[in-house]
């Protein structure tokens, strides 16, 4: 049984298809992500699963539990579906202490004063706030903050957590710093969660699988390294990372590579073209960061093209480099030593065949 069940969930807001046929099945204690940019539906599909919104069409299950279906009008309170939830303004209360804010989900199900000071005191040290419950809660960082909504979202041991966009609040450098911990917490608590966000680098980083979602619908499933590597259609090689597209045409195939005819020349490719045909316009995609760059003739003789550099910058952590091959620009990312050209420059570039990706001109 899946830690949650969705079925051609659907939800609309007048004449507006909010979510459309939306199905999904996450696996016990795994953490799944939806991805997508602002409007794409992420966040109203999480609030049908939370019981915030009430879907048009579909069926959810948490558990062993159905907690909505439309068929068979049924539709659990949200108090009842045992869930925990994180949102982007944490929805701290300012007048209350770190303790109180924390202990409000045991008071508003009549724990014990006991239970309740045992709860808040684990969820603190869960989240690595010890001694701080006594704190008013505007006495506390952002980071503070945002761990004080996971101990609330936690404290009543939920049997699912939803987070919707927890870190987009916070500056760069934490909201690095608390993906890693609210990933290694995720696992030590095996949990299973729901995570929204509209940042790929967050996507990628803490989830065991990502939904990317466009225009209400799931256009794309899998490990965030399929995701990425082997993306299924323009918009998702678009919104997951930077890639360079060339419009091309397929000349040959075979069980597991094709060859195609395209502005900057023939090129081979290791993709295995499965639903494409022969002469089929297509694009090769391919990430920046997959490229190389010669100043020399390569060993290689397969994808190479003579190039020039028409733009070559410093961007921290790596270089990055555009070159001009023919009429198609082509972006290359790497480390700086590796980049190390001049406008004007002439170049060769190469494209591994294995990294040459071939999806549909349309998405």
């Amino acid at each position: 049984m899946p830690g949650v069940s969705i079925k051609g969930l659907n939800k609309t807001f007048g004449d507006v298809n909010a979510v459309k046929d939306v199905s999904l099945e996450i696996k016990d204690g795994s953490l799944v992500t939806l991805l997508g940019p602002s409007g794409c539906g992420k966040t109203t599909t999480l609030r049908c699963v939370a019981g915030l919104e009430d879907p048009t069409e579909g069926e959810i299950s948490i558990g062993d539990d159905v907690v909505y279906a439309s068929a068979a009008k049924k539709n659990m309170p949200p108090e009842k579906r045992q869930i925990g939830m994180v949102f982007q303004s944490y929805a701290i209360w300012p007048h209350m202490t770190v303790f109180d804010n924390i202990a409000f989900p045991l008071k508003i199900r009549h724990a014990t004063k006991q239970a309740i000071k045992d709860g808040v005191n684990r969820a603190l040290t869960t989240v690595r706030l010890e001694g701080l419950g006594s704190r008013p809660a505007t006495d506390l960082s952002g980071g503070q903050q945002q761990r004080v909504a996971l101990a609330r979202a936690l404290v009543h041991d939920p049997r699912l957590l939803l987070l919707d966009e927890p870190l987009s609040n916070l500056d760069a450098s934490l909201r690095e710093h608390m993906r890693v911990e609210l990933k290694e917490l995720q696992k030590r608590l095996k949990i299973t969660s729901i995570y929204v966000t509209h940042d790929q680098l967050e996507a990628m980083s803490i989830s065991d699988a990502v939904a990317v979602l466009d225009k209400g619908e799931i256009v794309s499933l899998g490990q965030p390294r399929d995701i990425y590597d082997r993306p299924t259609n323009k918009f998702v090689a678009s919104f997951v990372g930077r890639t360079n597209f060339i419009e091309s045409k397929i000349v040959s195939k075979g069980k597991d590579n094709c060859k195609l005819d395209s502005k900057i020349g023939l090129i081979d490719s290791q993709s295995k073209a499965e639903g494409f045909k022969q002469g089929e316009t297509v694009l090769c995609a391919i990430k920046p960061e997959n490229l190389h760059l010669h100043t020399k003739q390569p060993s290689s003789k397969t994808n190479v093209f003579d190039a020039t550099v028409e733009y070559a910058s410093f961007l921290g952590g790596y270089s990055e480099v555009i070159v001009s091959v023919g009429s198609e620009t082509i972006r290359i990312h790497g480390k700086s030593e590796d980049l190390n050209v001049e406008n004007g420059k002439k170049v060769i570039l190469e494209l591994p065949a294995h990294q040459c990706v071939v999806i549909k001109k349309s998405s």
